[in-house]
């Protein structure tokens, strides 16, 4: 065999890796913008720049006793002043002018409910959480733990999630804090408004670079997952593209037609967005209280029930986009792929993988097995059996599984520059080849016999 199989098997291999890196982004990305963890970013680099950088603005030379710089330590010492300070810089217009319409406690209460990762005093005591608590009340306790983890995650639709160098400089001007700063030193204070700037982006590269790291950390998690569901092994697929010219030359056509700009066939259905049975039955039952309320002539009840079916309605939308969104990224990223749990060590009836000979098949399910659980306990006790009577190939496999997730946590662009690294050995094998002197080139002419 010469060189060009080889290098179109293993550039058909890091075609594949793009793909996949490119579905585990999607998944990362999915995750992240279900956790709306820009969002909680933006709040702790906002925290940040308060007490780092507002906290410790210096006092003016020419402040007297009783100076407006008085009043701007009074408000920026208030207990409550980070809260309100984050608050209007990064809620939403909307939610930024209900709580201008309020004073005093009401609105430093509506800043709590809109940012409650601020508001640490009204996370859930431990109570009964000892080992002698009984089990309803360790229930209780636990289900008002994820009542507050869902009220934070759902307050933070109220935030923004970036904010510009611009954005800053306009909304500190017009906040409470940056007026009375105004008010204290306005001869200096748009170089004090240029010194908070730059330490806001300063604390938000040092921010974007603890992002990323977290965002590398659930790419890993995510490639695993994929890996582990769809079964990629990647010493399997390298043996594939190797012994199957047609399977590789596909691969590459393909990217040879995205590269090009041409179109190719759907690869598969949409996946649909269908709401499921248990979200209607919850807008059944809220529906039925709003219209109970009504007949009772508590217009107020009715319109609060109203207001919690609509977010909860909308949180339910949330999960079920990014649910839908998930899956169809897995089905596109292995779509044509000899990948799947009905090859090695699964092993069902009909599989085509080469090291499913000799293995018995498992034995169909029933209508007993239809619980998950069961279906759980079956699969798990399938594999323990094929690692029993075939210990060699489910070792291979396992080094497999553990190189691929290696492999997708190289990222995109690392593949990327491999595929590019591979298609320019291809064309000078080829150039080789057709020049008549590759490895697999015809001969070289014999040279001409000497003059004597």
């Amino acid at each position: 065999m010469g060189f060009l199989p080889l290098i179109e098997a293993f550039l058909a291999l890091g075609l594949t890796m793009i793909v996949l890196t490119t579905g585990v982004s999607s998944l990362a990305g999915t995750w992240q913008r279900l956790r709306r963890a820009r969002a909680r970013g933006l709040q702790s680099l906002l925290r940040c720049t308060f007490l780092l950088a507002v906290k410790n603005i210096e006092k003016p030379v020419s402040a007297g006793s009783e100076d407006p710089w008085q009043t701007f330590c009074a408000q920026r010492d208030a207990p409550d002043a980070l809260i309100g300070f984050v608050a209007e810089m990064c809620l939403q217009p909307t939610a930024l002018a209900d709580c201008a319409a309020l004073t005093g406690d009401a609105r430093r209460a509506a800043y709590r409910r809109l940012l409650p990762d601020l508001a640490p005093a009204e996370a859930p005591s431990n109570g009964d959480s000892g080992r002698d608590a009984s089990v309803p009340s360790r229930m209780a306790h636990l289900a008002d733990r994820l009542l507050h983890a869902f009220r934070r995650w759902r307050a933070r639709a109220f935030t923004l999630d970036t904010l510009s160098d611009e954005e800053f400089r306009t909304r500190f001007t017009h906040s409470t804090l940056g007026a009375a700063l105004c008010a204290a030193d306005e001869a200096h204070f748009p170089a004090r408004l240029d010194a908070l700037n730059g330490q806001f982006i300063a604390y938000g590269h040092a921010a974007s670079e603890a992002f990323a790291k977290d965002a590398r950390l659930h790419s890993l998690c995510c490639a695993a997952g994929l890996v582990i569901l769809a079964n990629i092994d990647a010493f399997n697929l390298l043996e594939n593209y190797l012994a199957q010219p047609v399977l590789r030359a596909a691969i590459i056509s393909r990217y040879e037609h995205a590269a090009s700009g041409s179109s190719l066939p759907a690869g598969g259905a949409t996946a649909t967005t269908a709401v499921p049975a248990v979200a209607s039955q919850f807008d059944a039952v809220l529906r039925n209280a709003a219209d109970a309320a009504r007949k009772a002539k508590d217009l107020p009840l009715a319109n609060a029930i109203e207001q919690k079916a609509l977010e909860m309605r909308t949180s339910i939308d949330t999960l079920q986009t990014a649910r839908n969104e998930a899956l169809q990224t897995v089905a596109d990223a292995t779509a044509g792929l000899p990948v799947g749990w009905d090859r090695y060590p699964f092993c069902a009836a009909g599989a085509s993988d080469t090291r499913c000979r000799g293995l018995t098949p498992p034995s169909p399910a029933t209508d007993a097995d239809a619980r998950l659980r069961t279906r759980i306990e079956a699969f798990v006790g399938r594999v323990g059996e094929v690692a029993d009577v075939d210990a060699g190939n489910f070792l291979r496999w396992l080094a497999g599984l553990i190189l691929t997730m290696v492999m997708l946590g190289l990222g995109t662009p690392f593949w990327v520059q491999a595929v590019n690294g591979l298609l320019r050995a291809r064309d000078l094998v080829r150039g080789g080849n057709k020049a008549g002197d590759g490895p697999d080139g015809p001969p070289p002419a014999a040279a001409p016999p000497a003059n004597r």
